[in-house]
């Protein structure tokens, strides 16, 4: 792959799920509780690993942020 679209999915991996798989996940019945603590948990964790993969990023040349 190239690097910009290595890069794009490297970052759409980082980022959480779509917070209408809660509304879904209550809507058709299955386990909402667990829907929205996974939708918090990621979107915690892409608060870290965003940068993270930025950073890597530019470390192997692939962009350049500055």
């Amino acid at each position: 792959l190239e690097a910009d679209w290595l890069l794009v999915g490297l970052l759409l991996m980082c980022v959480s799920t779509a917070p209408s798989s809660f509304i879904l996940a209550r809507q058709l019945g299955g386990d909402a509780p667990l829907m929205a603590g996974i939708v918090a948990i990621q979107t915690v964790l892409s608060i870290a690993s965003v940068p993270l993969v930025l950073w890597v990023a530019e470390s192997m040349n692939w962009i350049r942020l500055l």
